[in-house]
């Protein structure tokens, strides 16, 4: 039986010879599923120029408690400033996905209380010239990093970070220190 001879009475689909692709059986149909294509390739191509507002930072308290340096790349790091500021000086930049939370909840509260009870004392959060905090890195308040170090991808930053070196770990710590070299990146005071 050939390919002509397959429609059955009483089916009002054609039937083509073999070799002829399906879309030939209703062509306004087939126009438009390559706009459809058309359109989706342009939306694809225009999300690669686009990406710079996908990897918007986000900020989650006052804006005014953000301070941010000259030359900074934020990439889409989030922010928290409702109980202190952020500080980030020049240079500084920031992986995918980095958390800098002043923020954080009693854990001794129960129920609704938990919520809304807020952590006592200085919440401030200052990164230092230059520093490279790695994708994934959550800074908590009250602690500051000091100018060229390196927070590795996926640190918790618990505790002040007082001189230049890889700093990874939960909590992180310091794996290796850095020398800076010379005068060029001595620290001038930005923010």
């Amino acid at each position: 039986m050939n390919a002509q001879s397959s429609a059955k009475c009483g089916d009002d689909r054609q039937s083509f010879p073999r070799g002829k692709p399906v879309f030939w059986r209703n062509p306004g149909r087939t126009i438009l599923a390559w706009m459809a294509c058309a359109v989706i390739f342009v939306i694809r191509h225009d999300l690669d120029r686009l990406h710079f507002f996908v990897r918007t930072p986000c900020l989650f308290g006052p804006n005014d408690r953000l301070r941010v340096g000259r030359e900074v790349k934020l990439d889409n790091a989030f922010f928290n400033t409702i109980h202190g500021t952020i500080t980030v000086r020049d240079f500084a930049f920031f992986g995918q996905n980095c958390m800098v939370l002043t923020g954080g909840h009693n854990y001794r509260c129960f129920n609704e209380e938990r919520q809304w009870a807020a952590p006592s004392g200085n919440q401030d959060i200052i990164i230092g010239r230059g520093v490279w905090v790695g994708s994934g890195a959550i800074i908590l308040g009250g602690v500051e990093i000091c100018d060229h170090a390196v927070i590795a991808a996926g640190a918790v930053v618990t505790k002040s970070c007082e001189q230049p070196g890889i700093y990874a770990g939960i909590p992180s710590r310091l794996i290796k220190a850095i020398e800076p070299p010379g005068d060029k990146y001595s620290s001038t005071q930005s923010p």
